[in-house]
């Protein structure tokens, strides 16, 4: 209880420690868990409704199995934490939990295989999943300084007797001549 005595310490400095508990003590609980939620996501797929085209049964519908990709979100609900936990442990292991590094990058590198191994097979939508994994599809329209395109030309084509004008198509700066 506070005297209001100058030598007091402050409550906030009686602390023993600040801010939460770590979920894992070591790296193989973390690893033992993460492949835990690997697992459960295996053995517990999806599934999607589709109905029997042909046959006696035609017209009927049936569960068809479908996998589910692998996510941080998933991982952190599955382990019943936030995922701006996971991202802000991932940030502090660089100072306070370098022995979690390897773990944590192994946990990454399995999410990002699963997802883009699963979209280029075909079970997950590939555009969907390139989207989630940064990947990125664009056209260049216009010069680009790394890859121009190439330089554009003029072509003068004669009228071959029929009338006194000469056909320019421009294409460019370079003049090009046909005879």
């Amino acid at each position: 209880m506070p005297t209001g005595y100058k030598d007091e310490i402050p409550i906030w400095l009686m602390r023993s420690k600040h801010g939460r508990n770590t979920i894992f003590s070591t790296p193989e609980t973390m690893w033992g868990a993460a492949c835990e939620y690997f697992k459960a996501v295996d053995d517990n797929p999806w599934y999607r409704s589709e109905v029997i085209k042909s046959g006696e049964n035609a017209g009927q519908l049936f569960a068809v199995p479908v996998k589910q990709p692998y996510t941080i979100e998933g991982l952190c609900t599955f382990w019943k934490t936030h995922n701006q936990y996971f991202y802000e442990f991932e940030r502090n292991a660089k100072e306070k939990h370098k022995e979690f590094l390897d773990i944590i990058a192994e946990i990454r590198n399995i999410i990002y295989n699963q997802k883009f191994s699963g979209a280029a097979s075909g079970f997950f939508n590939a555009q969907f999943i390139g989207k989630a994994l940064g990947l990125i599809d664009r056209q260049l329209v216009g010069q680009d300084p790394d890859n121009p395109l190439p330089s554009p030309v003029t072509f003068y084509i004669p009228d071959n007797g029929r009338g006194s004008t000469i056909k320019q198509i421009t294409t460019g700066e370079v003049p090009f001549v046909l005879e």
